[in-house]
């Protein structure tokens, strides 16, 4: 039988495009990365052997009419084509996180080899039994001839298969939306590809529809510009922080090292953006250079991100319990290597550099509690000093739940609270058009205190009311002395503690401070949060349609939280509601989905607008625009940052 080798051409062509496209965007980078690429290069090698098989060859003389070497090609693409849905499934379980400890559970174990050994036990018996294919050479062509063992392998295919797209399924909340369809894309375009081949052996198509579907990987499930900085060439804080979600999910043990440049801010008003940038190349340079050895000598994978003003992390993944000593011992020479001399376009700059080693999960069991302390960790290090957080951490938590109330009065005492404001992203003008004021305490001994922590603890001493005037003076001032619409802002959020809102002149103290700041009222929206305990809810009622009767604008906060009740809040002049992260968290079951979508029917059914808080994929954000809503809050578009920050900001991504 002569075959068409004319797909295989086209699939070589692609495979070679997209290699092509992987290194120059610089993709080359982790474990998913690699994994997608080692793929690519089976997949290409395969195709590789199946033009050999196939085509006329010409140009290599005797040799493309030799049966033998014929033979070869047809072996090499047997054994290739064996390894690609193995090396899928594993490029699934990097993508969820999950394969280092799926593949340690027997079951699985050789549920996943058995099949592959049998496929490879079929090719290298054929040259004893030719069960699997023979050649004959007619007219002076070599001919193809499929034996019954041929069927083995779309056996094994189908089991892949199957295994891939229940393992696709059982894990699609760790993966998201837009990765599952493509990871499932590749196999309605194989079967279809793997019938035609089947029914007409002539047309050599699998690897054409293979090369499609790897093609569309490429464009949705790596990403450059969210993974990787080619300037520096580390990755960046998007990637880090999807990857530390999916270690977190699969409860999966890393290390994880924070390293800080405390005189950053110095540093970049000293020698400007251009050197400072180059520092950081710099910096990661030497990290990669340090670790290099320990890298090539055992099993460990290590990531290199670049967050950003100064702050870098390094994860250490698939390593042993004695490769830890080795860990430490690189990173104290690293942070000696670090605080050492710089000279940058013979500029000599000497580094304030601090380091916190941990393990994840272990020493911080929440994600929300681990994206605190990173915010700030330096605070809690003195400088050119490296600190395990397994030694500080027992001892911090007891001092901050002991001496919470002495914190917050010094804080109070000292101005040590800080207004941050999160930016809020408008699906329909495509822009920043509001932001939220969030308030951090960050105690000159402790560091960063949480607001889980601090707030339910002042609402008990009484404290939130200082903090709250604390935080609608400093939010007016703000707004008093930058004039927000240049910057494409409409208004600013400012939450209201349910505490607060039992203040009988709650409405009055607000509209004296807008007067003595002379704001506009367009320029605030109050952000309230449902409560449900009866006996203070008509108080805070009342507190409400004070302030909207003051011709100021409310939002309700936590929508979906538990006490969130739509035929109250059809009756409460409520312009913003606001969908909880928790929702957006679990958006990946089916019946979550329903329920979001038919609440955000009704919503828009009153006239609400709908900001979604919490959003840290682009997937999430496309849905949530897909079905009808207003606004996106959350790390996918930016995250909470101090007022500079904010501002250049905002100034940059709306060009105000």
């Amino acid at each position: 039988m002569e075959r068409l080798y004319q797909y295989d051409l086209c699939a070589l062509i692609i495979f070679v495009a997209i290699l092509f496209s992987v290194y120059f965007r610089r993709l080359n980078v982790g474990r998913v990365n690699n994994a997608f690429i080692n793929i690519i290069y089976i997949m290409m090698f395969d195709t590789i052997f199946e033009i050999l098989q196939n085509a006329p060859l010409g140009f290599l003389g005797d040799l493309g009419r030799n049966e033998t070497f014929r033979t070869i090609c047809y072996y090499g693409g047997f054994i290739t084509h064996a390894m690609i849905m193995p090396c899928y499934v594993v490029f699934i379980g990097m993508i969820s996180g999950t394969w280092s400890r799926l593949i340690h559970n027997k079951i699985f174990h050789w549920a996943y080899v058995i099949p592959f050994m049998l496929n490879i036990l079929v090719v290298l018996s054929n040259p004893v039994n030719h069960m699997l294919f023979t050649l004959t050479r007619e007219n002076d062509i070599i001919v193809y001839h499929r034996r019954p063992l041929i069927s083995v392998f779309y056996i094994v295919a189908a089991y892949y298969m199957v295994v891939s797209v229940i393992y696709i399924m059982k894990t699609k909340s760790m993966i998201g939306r837009a990765k599952t369809v493509a990871l499932l894309a590749i196999f309605p375009c194989n079967i279809i590809a793997l019938f035609i081949q089947f029914i007409a052996p002539a047309n050599s198509v699998e690897m054409f529809a293979m090369s499609i579907s790897s093609f569309l990987i490429t464009v949705t499930v790596l990403r450059a510009e969210e993974l990787v900085d080619p300037g520096i060439g580390s990755r960046t804080f998007p990637s880090f922080h999807e990857d530390i979600k999916r270690y977190y999910r699969s409860d999966k043990d890393v290390s994880v090292i924070m390293m800080k440049i405390k005189n950053d801010e110095p540093i970049v008003t000293l020698f400007g953006s251009t050197i400072h940038r180059e520092l950081v190349k710099e910096v990661i340079s030497r990290i990669k250079a340090n670790y290099s050895e320990l890298i090539t000598h055992t099993k460990i994978i290590m990531n290199i991100y670049y967050l950003y003003y100064g702050t870098f992390a390094v994860i250490f993944d698939n390593y042993e319990h004695k490769d830890e000593d080795l860990i430490r011992q690189k990173t104290e020479a690293l942070l000696y290597e670090l605080n050492d001399n710089f000279v940058m376009n013979d500029n000599r700059m000497n580094l304030d550099m601090c380091m916190c080693y941990m393990k994840l999960p272990g020493d911080i069991p929440d994600i929300n509690d681990f994206e605190s302390f990173i915010d700030s960790f330096e605070k809690t290090i003195s400088s050119k000093e490296l600190v395990f957080f397994s030694d500080i951490a027992p001892e911090r938590k007891f001092q901050l739940q002991l001496d919470i109330d002495k914190i917050i009065k010094k804080a109070i005492d000292k101005g040590s609270f800080e207004m941050y404001y999160q930016p809020i992203y408008s699906l329909k003008e495509k822009r920043f058009t509001s932001a939220e004021a969030l308030i951090r305490l960050k105690d000159e001994e402790v560091g960063f205190v949480s607001p889980g922590l601090f707030i339910p603890a002042a609402e008990k001493n009484g404290a939130i009311h200082s903090i709250g005037d604390f935080v609608i003076d400093d939010v007016f001032k703000f707004i008093s002395e930058n004039s927000i619409e240049s910057y494409g802002l409409n208004y600013i959020e400012i939450n209201l503690s349910t505490i607060q809102c039992l203040q009988n002149r709650l409405p009055e103290h607000i509209d004296e401070k807008i007067k003595e700041y002379n704001i506009s009222k367009e320029k605030i929206n109050f952000e309230v949060t449902e409560t449900g305990r009866d006996y203070v809810r008509d108080i805070i009622y009342d507190t409400i349609y004070r302030i909207h009767d003051m011709n100021l604008s409310l939002s309700l906060d936590d929508y979906g939280t538990g006490y969130s009740n739509l035929q109250k809040i059809v009756s409460l002049p409520f312009k913003i509601i606001k969908i909880d992260k928790s929702l957006v968290d679990n958006m990946n079951d089916a019946r979550m989905r329903d329920v979001i979508v038919q609440t955000v029917r009704m919503l828009k059914k009153i006239g609400a607008e709908i900001v979604v808080e919490g959003v840290e994929t682009k997937e999430a954000s496309d849905w949530f625009e897909e079905i009808g809503c207003d606004y996106i809050q959350g790390y996918y578009y930016a995250k909470p940052m101090p007022k500079p920050e904010f501002l250049k900001f905002v100034r940059q991504h709306n060009g105000g």
